[in-house]
């Protein structure tokens, strides 16, 4: 496992040097491209052009952009998660995930299972759901605005969605993954996050955090094939190199029949114990939190 994950920290590496020498005086053409495909209706055109016989000459970035366009149908796919961590190379539990989402409105439901614990999540109409099969019990939030929604915060092809529409991502030729030929996008995606020290007083602190990005696409549909993500100084001094390998079973839309549409929704078992709670007001992230005048925590009535 040790010689396999320097082998491929280092092709990462290499990747990422090649691509960027290689786009770099083609990138005002590039997002430009990226800007057209970025509408709404330049996403619908791209996804049929992007079905014809060589792409209607749409480069590898807006080919992957379109494959993934949201466009009225119900989308579904699953992958594997596998983790390691620090200069150990510790292996985390394996993980996966099948998510089924649909837009306007929002509505999207995400299965799992982590080292053998499964839990649905879901979102519809203002309310964040968990279920956990094995307890018998669905916990329901409610007035929570679609940004909030509970399963998009592990939704990687959505993260993948704004990395592409942002230009994060850039072609780095071809390669074999799990026995097929794949297109390779990579990049590196830079991202600032303001928050607060616990001290006395508060104080502002920024945290910069970077992560290089491989994205393995299928060569004609231009699907996801496998997300490889690398923090290699990881926030908050835990150890790193992290990196982080999803591997897609498939990809596929489906219809909005009405049994697609019934997926979208948990269905608990019967005798399943349901909790509902009204999501608190959020706090001003720009206001500093009050230590020391104010309980941190509000006691249980």
């Amino acid at each position: 496992m040790t010689d396999e994950f320097d082998r491929y920290f280092n092709d990462f590496g290499r990747d990422l040097r090649q691509a960027d020498a290689t786009q770099a005086p083609r990138r005002p053409a590039a997002r430009m491209r990226l800007a057209v495909v970025g509408v709404a209706a330049g996403l619908a055109v791209a996804a049929v052009i992007a079905l014809l016989p060589g792409g209607g000459g749409l480069d590898p970035v807006a080919r992957a952009q379109a494959a993934l366009a949201l466009d009225g149908k119900i989308v579904h796919y699953a992958y594997s998660v596998h983790t390691l961590v620090g200069p150990e190379r510790k292996s985390d539990p394996p993980a996966s995930m099948e998510l089924w989402q649909a837009t306007d409105p929002l509505r999207v439901r995400m299965a799992t299972n982590s080292n053998g614990s499964v839990s649905e999540f879901a979102y519809a109409d203002g309310v964040n759901s968990s279920y956990d099969p094995k307890r018998r019990t669905l916990n329901r939030m409610t007035n929570v605005p679609e940004s909030a929604a509970e399963p998009g915060a592990q939704d990687q092809v959505a993260m993948i969605r704004k990395q592409l529409a942002s230009g994060v991502l850039h072609e780095a030729g071809t390669a074999t993954v799990r026995g097929r030929t794949v297109v390779r996008l990579v990049g590196r995606e830079v991202v600032k996050t303001h928050g607060w020290w616990m001290s006395m007083p508060p104080k502002r602190m920024v945290m910069v955090q970077t992560t290089e990005l491989q994205y393995d696409v299928d060569p004609k549909t231009y699907a996801p094939v496998r997300l490889r993500t690398i923090e290699r100084h990881p926030p908050f001094g835990a150890p790193g190199p992290v990196i982080t390998t999803f591997d897609f079973a498939f990809y596929e839309t489906l219809p909005a029949t009405a049994e697609n549409l019934r997926q979208l929704r948990i269905q608990p078992a019967p005798g399943t114990t349901v909790t509902s709670q009204r999501m608190p007001p959020q706090p001003d992230p720009d206001s500093p939190p009050q230590i020391g005048r104010r309980p941190l925590h509000v006691s249980k009535k």
